[in-house]
């Protein structure tokens, strides 16, 4: 796959080709994807998706703590598809002033030549979000391309999207967000060096940062598993703990805290991908560092039992 970053004119013409935000890249993702490399495939056509960074939320409302996947993420993803090529507009103010007409007719058909258009029924864009299928559909013959409009992906009577997913990850509902993503939740970074408080009470745990644009799953504690880049160790299980550490009232941002289970491995300034596998409890704060200790042993007892049930 070909990443292409603020071009003014497409490489490729006669594109079948899908745009928007894709934050997740979930199952009803997944759906437009396999659409459009279906459609691609049927006509000889390449495949392509053109979306925005930083996201139109940010640069709209000053939005924050609300993504599934940065960046690089979302490209990993996309690129594990077969699409044949990336296209990534920067989204700013002046971009935001574009209206629906000549999102069309500028962008989609001027810029990149698409032949054959496919967005969910939901799709909205151009200046104030004004643009839709319906007039997707009415420049269709004006333009040349043809439209594929796709319903809403349902899964257990819930419409796949990424503010429901969101919803689920901040009510600590993890499972039901990773059956709609299609995969376990994950976050990630690089392992920071904490205050070692967990390795004084008996529990070393490696700790990252959420970034500053990423949706914060509901405090507490989680049953996860990890694993490290350029490792071949495979999946390692344990307990994370994601909040603002009351019991200590030492931090001014959140943090993922995870104690490994059978692990002593010096890992600082490594990446670190964490996969949330069910909610275990709320954060509390504790009275002492012994009732707190207590608690762990507990958390951990309790997600030895699930990892032998799972």
């Amino acid at each position: 796959m070909k990443i292409i970053y603020n071009c003014e004119q497409g490489i490729e013409s006669n594109l079948a080709l899908t745009f928007g935000n894709f934050d997740g890249i979930h199952l009803g993702h997944e759906f437009t994807i396999s659409t459009l490399k279906k459609v691609a495939q049927e006509r000889g056509l390449p495949s392509a998706i053109l979306t925005f960074e930083p996201h139109p939320l940010t640069v709209l409302f000053n939005r924050n703590n609300f993504r599934l996947i940065n960046q690089e993420r979302k490209k990993e993803l996309i690129s594990s598809y077969g699409i044949d090529y990336l296209y990534i507009i920067n989204f700013n103010e002046s971009f935001a002033q574009v209206s629906c007409d000549d999102f069309i007719s500028k962008i989609l058909i001027g810029r990149y030549d698409a032949k054959h258009i496919i967005v969910g029924e939901s799709c909205t864009f151009g200046h104030k979000r004004l643009g839709n299928t319906l007039i997707l559909k009415k420049y269709s013959e004006t333009y040349g391309y043809s439209l594929i409009k796709l319903e809403p992906l349902v899964i257990d009577g819930e419409i796949c999207s990424s503010s429901s997913i969101r919803e689920h990850i901040q009510k600590g509902e993890i499972e039901i967000a990773s059956k709609l993503l299609g995969r376990p939740y994950q976050v990630s970074g690089v392992v920071a060096k904490g205050a070692c408080r967990g390795r004084e009470i008996g529990f070393p745990t490696i700790n990252i940062l959420i970034e500053d644009c990423m949706i914060k799953p509901k405090f507490g504690t989680y049953y996860a598993r990890a694993t490290f880049s350029n490792n071949n160790t495979g999946w390692l299980y344990g307990v994370v703990n994601i909040g603002m550490r009351p019991t200590f009232n030492d931090l001014k941002k959140p943090i993922v805290e995870m104690h490994i289970f059978d692990f002593n491995e010096d890992v600082y300034d490594r990446e670190v991908n964490i996969q949330l596998l069910k909610f275990i409890r709320s954060e509390k704060k504790f009275h002492s560092v012994d009732e707190l200790t207590k608690q762990i042993n507990y958390d951990i007892l309790k997600v030895y039992q699930l990892k032998t049930d799972l």
